[in-house]
């Protein structure tokens, strides 16, 4: 999958569906922060909130988050990687497809912070810090309210300038039917604000290995290493036309391999199939796991979330990565 990395930008509301009025979700409370952990890589569970009471009570925010990564180097300063997703929320019966987008169509500045800023705030929530917030784009693409096709934030790396278990972030979450700029409350904003809160479970904290070996693989070969570990990946994943939902596996066999040793795999979490001129998109969740003999299964679900506008046959592929850790 192709990314670029580039400056946090701007964003845009659009649809008087109703006026939002958010307010914070009850946190669980963690470890103080990551002054304990050693120099390197760790994967972290987060909580992402972005809430709000009107329409019924809506969370915008918990859904988008796939994935954290936290990194401390030798002077102890921490930096995190967020990743995101496109997700949806349904509002009085109509279904907003969510992303995050860094640069809104029609972008405005009524919450004091122009839409589209990606920061994260000082420990008292009130000074924005974007010196050194990063975010790649992905090669897939989302609908915003104008009806164009626009490539959605999915991971945003932000400077941790405290050791806490809590986060105020600044972000545009953006559908195909309204956005709203997530912000703390400012002397600038016309406004009303809603905020976004990041919880970190740093007792979850997992180091991260660097793979002894990596090779990549599509959905439609069988990757096999004789006398050593093969890796059943299905030729080919059905999709129900019903609920659009494909269930599949990835399959440990034929495991001759040291003690200690295991495979991981990981897959594209978003794609397109097509029929003719016509695609649709859709994500892809793997289960996360090791594989350390014969039988371990992984289990994986494609979701189609588009709406077909022509019958047919729709195609497409999913890049698998799989890697050997050696005991």
């Amino acid at each position: 999958m192709h990314k670029k990395t580039i400056k946090a930008s701007k964003l845009v509301a659009v649809l008087a569906i109703a006026v939002m009025v958010l307010t914070a979700f009850p946190a669980t409370i963690f470890a103080a922060g990551y002054e304990d952990l050693e120099p390197g890589t760790y994967a972290v569970d987060v909580d992402f909130s972005a809430y709000v009471t009107a329409m019924g009570g809506v969370e915008f925010g918990r859904s988008l988050v796939t994935g954290a990564i936290v990194d401390v180097d030798e002077n102890g300063d921490a930096q995190l990687t967020l990743a995101f997703g496109k997700s949806s929320v349904t509002i009085y019966g109509v279904t907003a497809n969510t992303f995050v987008d860094a640069n809104p169509s029609g972008a405005g500045n009524t919450r004091g912070v122009a839409d589209g800023t990606l920061g994260i705030y000082d420990q008292t929530g009130t000074t924005l810090q974007t010196s050194g917030v990063s975010y790649t784009l992905s090669s897939d693409t989302a609908e915003n309210p104008f009806q164009e096709q626009a490539q959605y934030v999915d991971s945003v790396t932000f400077p941790l300038s405290y050791a806490g278990d809590t986060y105020k972030l600044a972000l545009y979450i953006n559908s195909h039917v309204m956005g709203v700029q997530f912000c703390q409350p400012n002397a600038q904003a016309s406004s009303t604000t809603y905020s976004a809160t990041l919880t970190v479970d740093w007792d979850s904290a997992e180091e991260i290995r660097t793979a002894d070996e990596t090779s990549n693989q599509t959905a439609n070969v069988v990757y096999d290493v004789t006398g050593g570990y093969e890796v059943k990946i299905p030729a080919t994943i059905d999709v129900d036309s019903v609920d659009k939902v494909g269930a599949y596996e990835v399959e440990a066999g034929n495991f001759v391999v040291p003690d200690g040793s295991y495979v991981t795999v990981t897959a594209d979490s978003s794609g397109t199939v097509s029929n003719g001129s016509a695609s649709l998109p859709f994500t892809n969740v793997l289960e996360s796991g090791k594989l350390e003999a014969t039988g371990d299964k992984l289990a994986g679900t494609i979701t189609i979330t588009g709406n077909p506008v022509s019958a047919g046959t729709y195609n497409g592929t999913v890049d698998f990565l799989i890697s050997y850790f050696g005991g």
